[in-house]
C-alpha cells in the first residue's frame, strides 16, 4: 500500500498535502472527470452522518473558520494499492480509520473518496486540520505516522509491503546523480530508503532502530564535527539522514525518541554489528552507464507516490 500527497508543493516542488480551499479540491475528487465510474463511494468521519460533498465542504469550511485562523485548513492524501490488490469497502474503511488514528487525525472531520476509475484502487481524504477547542494540526513526521500505521494495514489485510515506505524523498544531487552514471551503483540513501524505510518507520527508540538498521546492513554514527546529526553508513559510504527523508533528521529524531543520539551513544558504546549489505539488483545489461544510470534513476522516481 502506497501513501500519496496532494496539496500545494513546496519550495523543492513536492506535495505538502496543505490545501487552502476546501471546495476546489472536494469537487476535483468528486466531479474532476468524465468517467462515470470515478467515485466508487464516499464516507465521512465526525460528520454527524453527512455525506453530500457540496455539505461536507460548508460544514468544514465553517467550522475552520469560526475557531481557527489556519491558512491552509484542508489536508489531502490518499492510500493506493497494487494493481493486483483488492479490499472491500468494510476493510477499506478499516484501514483509513488505522491510518487516520496513526496521524493523531481520528477526531477530525474527514471526506473519504473512494476512485474506481483506474487500474489500482485507491482512495483520497480531505481532513479539516482544526479540530474542537481550537486545536489546529500539524502535519509534523506526516510520512512517518503514516507508513507505520500502513504497515500494519498490510500485514493485517495480507497486503504486499512496500518496502518503499518513506515518500517525502528528496532530490538527487548533482554529484550522487555523476556517481550514478559513471558506476552504475545505486545510490546509498536510495539503498537505505529501498531496503530500510520499515526500519525507521517502526523504530521505537535509538536502540531499536540500530539493531533493525544492523540486520539490513547498515550502521548509525554521529556527523562529523560539532553538528548535531546522525549519518547512516554501510561500512564503505556515509549518508545523512535527511537526505534519506526530509522528515528525518538527527534532532527530529531525538524528540520522537526522547533522548539525543549523543546520549543514546553514551549509554550503549557498542553498536550492533551490521550484517554484509544485501545485493543490489544489478542494473539492465543492455546499453551504455547513461542507460544503466537512467534505469536507477527510473527506480528513485517509482518510490514517489504521485497525485
Amino acid at each position: 500500500m502506497i501513501v500519496f500527497w496532494g496539496g500545494r508543493r513546496n519550495a523543492r516542488g513536492l506535495r505538502t498535502g496543505l490545501s487552502k480551499d476546501f471546495s476546489r479540491l472536494v469537487a476535483y475528487l468528486v466531479r474532476g472527470s468524465q468517467d462515470a465510474n470515478r467515485v466508487a463511494w464516499i464516507s465521512t468521519r465526525n460528520l454527524d452522518g453527512v455525506e453530500e460533498p457540496a455539505r461536507v465542504v460548508q460544514i468544514m469550511r465553517a467550522y475552520a473558520s469560526e475557531l481557527s485562523r489556519a491558512e491552509q485548513p484542508a489536508y489531502h492524501f490518499g492510500l493506493s494499492l497494487r494493481v493486483s490488490e483488492h479490499l472491500g469497502r468494510e476493510q477499506w474503511e478499516q484501514a483509513v480509520d488505522r491510518v487516520l488514528e496513526g496521524l493523531g487525525l481520528g477526531r477530525h472531520q474527514s471526506l473519504i473518496v473512494a476512485h474506481g476509475d483506474t487500474g489500482n484502487e485507491h482512495v483520497h481524504l480531505v481532513v479539516n486540520r482544526v479540530a474542537d477547542g481550537d486545536q489546529t494540526w500539524t502535519c509534523a513526521f506526516d510520512v512517518i505516522k503514516a507508513y507505520r500505521a500502513v504497515h500494519h494495514v498490510e500485514s493485517d489485510f495480507g497486503l504486499t509491503h512496500d518496502a518503499n515506505g518513506l515518500g517525502s524523498v528528496p532530490d538527487l544531487t548533482s554529484g550522487a546523480y555523476l556517481a550514478t552514471v559513471h558506476t552504475g551503483r545505486q545510490p546509498l540513501c536510495d539503498r537505505i530508503r529501498d531496503q530500510a524505510a520499515g526500519a525507521f518507520a517502526e523504530a521505537a527508540g535509538w536502540q531499536d532502530l540500530e539493531a533493525r538498521l544492523a540486520t539490513r546492513g547498515f550502521r548509525l554514527e554521529p556527523a562529523a564535527g560539532h553538528h548535531p546529526g546522525v549519518v547512516v553508513t554501510d561500512g564503505a559510504h556515509f549518508t545523512s539522514l535527511s537526505r534519506v527523508d526530509r522528515s528525518l533528521s538527527g534532532p527530529k529524531l531525538a524528540r520522537r525518541f526522547g533522548e539525543t543520539f549523543e546520549d543514546h551513544r553514551r549509554a550503549h558504546p557498542e553498536p550492533p554489528a551490521a550484517l554484509a549489505p544485501a545485493p543490489e539488483a544489478a542494473p539492465r545489461a543492455a546499453g551504455s552507464l547513461e542507460h544503466r544510470a537512467a534505469a536507477l534513476l527510473d527506480r528513485i522516481a517509482a518510490t514517489l507516490a504521485t497525485f
